[in-house]
């Protein structure tokens, strides 16, 4: 497969290691590198002037808020009006150091990548097969004819991906080892 086939619209029919290739190359599509090495100057600067702020709590809420009194709900009206404008400092100022500012769409991306990955890599562990399938199969009383039917199935289906070199050394390795051996 080329190199321009390992795209998000052709995950269906990318193997294990394409799939890996294609999660890093997402990754470092929306969230390079260079732009999280910013986030620790970032950080480091909003977390003094927190600090600085906390430190000058009351000289800053009289200049800014001037309240006559402070009463419990002042304290609260205040205080909620402060955290708020904190954390959209600090959410608005991450997503302009890192630019993402759509993190949904992001995660949606990533959680598909590996979806198929982990789709692919459960559906034919034997482990998972016997101690969740097939006890499933027979708890729900399922004929041993269709248990059979589903392992030959899985297995066909196994062999048939392993042939095209779907899975990765690794993978492979695990999916071939004997039950018993455990």
């Amino acid at each position: 497969m080329e190199v321009d086939e390992i795209r998000m619209d052709n995950i269906d029919n990318l193997t294990e290691e394409q799939l890996k290739i294609l999660e890093q190359r997402y990754k470092q599509q929306y969230l390079p590198n260079y732009r999280l090495y910013l986030l620790v100057p970032f950080n480091l600067i909003t977390a003094g002037f927190s600090m600085y702020y906390t430190i000058h709590f009351k000289y800053y809420s009289k200049k800014l808020f001037s309240p006559k009194q402070f009463g419990f709900r002042e304290v609260i009206k205040y205080g909620t009006i402060q955290s708020i404008v904190f954390t959209s400092f600090y959410i608005l100022g991450t997503a302009a150091i890192t630019g993402l500012y759509n993190p949904i769409e992001y995660m949606r991306g990533l959680a598909k990548i590996k979806g198929k990955q982990i789709d692919t890599a459960l559906k034919f562990d034997p482990n998972f097969q016997q101690h969740f399938l097939f006890n499933l199969l027979d708890y729900f009383g399922v004929s041993d004819k269709v248990v059979n039917e589903v392992k030959g199935e899985l297995l066909t289906q196994k062999n048939e991906l392993e042939s095209k070199n779907y899975f990765s050394k690794e993978t492979s390795k695990l999916l071939n080892q004997d039950l018993d051996n455990k």
